[in-house]
């Protein structure tokens, strides 16, 4: 073979490499440009709420681009799609593939979505190893605190309340975000809430013989608790039929509330800790006050004295809804016409929505007037 020949054929090879190469980089190209357009699609369709059409789209990204810088994210919308869909099978078989993924910036995440898919699918040994591993990880920030929700919720579904309430505690300290201690926070105050109300004796509640003379009012006043709280403790239909003897057990709780307007959020203390948290709305244009104030009176079913006159209970147009829990400020220079009451309009809570009083999501406000009595400690700050 003359060297002539070898040239020829040497470019020949050449051109053929870069031609090759070429198309090659064309391809790629048109891959990386069709693959981000899909990508915005699904995207589009996820933001305007269109799941199933965005779960589909998210998926023929995974099946025709595999290798493209989109597949990943594709991967983990899939997945949050299914989640919170509730197919938790799915779901977790969709986090198993995207954990596959490698150097991936959200490993500690997906381990504590496919915690919480075992946790919904009943193993919770598995989802409990998960979530320990979770909130071991100092930078797991948010997913810690969640994490150790989880570990809460799963103690508590096997009967260790009091582990469970440690847990819910550990996550509020975690909590970086309102989000995440909203999540904490309603946790901790259902369980406080659930141990408070069984009718067993602790710290918090113990046994009394009712007596001759006395009455559930007598009793409630005598030991600052409510009628209510008495007769839902102790299961009592009828507040007038106990009789001498009677064993009962009185709570002796020492509400207090704390309302942050910061974030529309009503704290009740016990004894100066978290016992339970409530969302509410407040003032327009930031009327309502800041002060300090006690409980002066409270009223079942009441009438609002509206600027047009009185709307009695029941009437649709009456914004109190059905409780009233007066309140007297303390603090010089507030009116006396305020109080924490309940709405007709539950859109209305969350946001600065009133003439300027709390209010709160009805059947919430019914909770909140069962626990505290009139003389309760009421503190409002920014």
């Amino acid at each position: 073979m003359s060297s002539k020949t070898v040239i020829i054929g040497i470019v020949v090879l050449i051109v053929l490499a870069v031609a090759v190469g070429g198309l090659y980089l064309l391809v790629q190209k048109r891959m990386i440009r069709e693959s981000a357009n899909q990508f915005a699609a699904a995207q589009t369709l996820y933001e305007a709420q269109r799941w199933s059409e965005a779960e589909q789209a998210f998926e023929n990204i995974v099946r025709k681009y595999p290798r493209s810088d989109v597949a990943p994210d594709s991967m983990y919308m899939s997945a949050v799609i299914a989640q919170a869909d509730g197919r938790y099978q799915e779901a977790l078989e969709k986090w198993e593939r995207f954990a596959k993924v490698k150097e991936n910036p959200r490993a500690v995440e997906v381990d504590y979505y496919r915690s919480q898919c075992l946790e919904n699918l009943g193993k919770q040994a598995e989802a409990a190893a998960g979530y320990e591993r979770v909130a071991a990880i100092p930078q797991a920030r948010e997913f810690g605190s969640l994490a150790k929700a989880g570990l809460g919720r799963i103690a508590e579904a096997g009967g260790k309340l009091e582990e469970a309430r440690t847990r819910y505690e550990e996550a509020i300290a975690l909590a970086g975000t309102p989000e995440t201690r909203d999540v904490a926070e309603r946790l901790l105050g259902n369980l406080n809430l659930r141990i408070f109300l069984d009718p067993v004796e602790d710290e918090q509640k113990k046994a009394y013989l009712v007596q001759r003379g006395d009455s559930m009012v007598r009793i409630a006043l005598n030991r600052n608790t409510t009628v209510d709280l008495l007769c839902r403790i102790n299961d009592i239909p009828d507040p007038t039929a106990v009789r001498p003897g009677k064993r009962l057990l009185i709570p002796n709780p020492e509400f207090s509330i704390l309302i942050d307007k910061s974030d529309f959020k009503l704290t009740l203390q016990s004894h100066g800790r978290f016992f339970k948290s409530y969302k509410v709305g407040l003032g327009k244009h930031g009327s309502t006050p800041l002060g300090e104030f006690v409980i002066s009176d409270k009223i079942k079913n009441p009438t609002w004295w509206s600027p047009e006159g009185p709307i009695p209970p029941g009437d649709p147009r009456n914004e109190l809804g059905t409780r009233w829990m007066a309140l007297k400020p303390l603090t010089p220079g507030i009116g006396s016409d305020y109080g924490i009451h309940g709405t007709i309009d539950p859109s209305t809570v969350g946001w600065e929505s009133s003439n300027g009083c709390p209010r709160m999501y009805p059947h919430e406000a019914e909770e909140l007037y069962m626990l505290v009595t009139i003389g309760a400690p009421v503190k409002i700050v920014q």
